[in-house]
């Protein structure tokens, strides 16, 4: 018995000791804490938005597609548009500013790749060097100019294996093209 009680207060102190003392390391953590994200504002990787219709000259009333490309720099990547899980809110949204555009469908986007986020510790899925969204949308309302815009966002966090942004957004625009009958 006595036996017992001395492992048993051994083993008590082995803890504290690890766990209080010793330094826990970690090379990845979910997000950084505000002093590290503010210092690595420069070394963050970025990424560009462009964007187009598809085709180029649109006629009122008629079906088109408003395309959306983003390129990331090497070892970074984006979420998909799908929730990857319900735990944290991780999905990149496209929002449009107010226009006078009636979308067809949902927004498609190039197949994401399933990958083991090593900052998170799960199974995501996620876009590396070039994501593509498409969505098809027609004018609701008769034109007067020749040409009008499109804008909006897309709001994302980029992340490398190591560091995870807080939510960003890229504005886009593209200009309209009318073309009549």
């Amino acid at each position: 018995m006595i036996v017992l009680k001395i492992h048993f207060k051994l083993i008590c102190i082995l803890s504290f000791l690890l766990y209080t003392l010793l330094p826990i390391s970690s090379e990845a953590f979910s997000f950084n804490d505000f002093k590290e994200f503010q210092s690595s504002k420069t070394k963050r990787p970025t990424l560009q938005v462009s964007a187009a219709t598809i085709p180029e000259a649109i006629k009122p009333g008629e079906r088109f597609t408003l395309h959306i490309q983003v390129i990331l720099q090497p070892g970074s990547h984006i979420y998909s548009l799908e929730e990857n899980f319900t735990q944290e809110k991780l999905a990149t949204q496209i929002k449009l500013e107010d226009s006078n555009l009636h979308p067809l469908s949902d927004w498609t986007e190039t197949p994401p790749k399933l990958s083991l986020d090593p900052v998170l510790k799960k199974t995501v899925k996620i876009h590396e060097s070039i994501a593509q969204f498409n969505r098809d949308y027609k004018t609701t309302v008769p034109f007067l100019t020749k040409t009008g815009e499109v804008s909006g966002k897309l709001i994302y966090r980029i992340c490398d294996n190591k560091t995870c942004s807080l939510p960003l957004n890229s504005q886009f625009k593209v200009g309209l093209k009318f073309k009549n009958n």
